[in-house]
């Protein structure tokens, strides 16, 4: 996955949570995407890259935090999963 599919495919889980009025969670790999889910959505263990509270839906992520998501997922997804 390159970096720029990357990103697009997180912000897009961001703000599809957000449009369902989900306000505070985390971004995580389920179910084989990348998608937003309130805390203890589940008990088995995966990956999640970032907890989003609710200034992160009001104002978005800032430069340094899309950075770090970014690098986040492209080590994730060059480790083969």
């Amino acid at each position: 996955m390159n970096p720029e599919t990357v990103i697009f495919e997180a912000a897009e889980a961001i703000a599809q949570a957000y449009s369902l009025g989900l306000i505070r969670g985390h971004l995580c790999w389920w179910d084989g995407k990348l998608s937003v889910h309130q805390r203890r959505h589940t008990s088995d263990q995966h990956k999640i890259f970032m907890h989003l509270d609710p200034t992160h839906f009001s104002e978005g992520l800032s430069s340094p935090e899309w950075e770090k998501l970014k690098q986040d997922l492209l080590t994730f997804f060059t480790e083969g999963n």
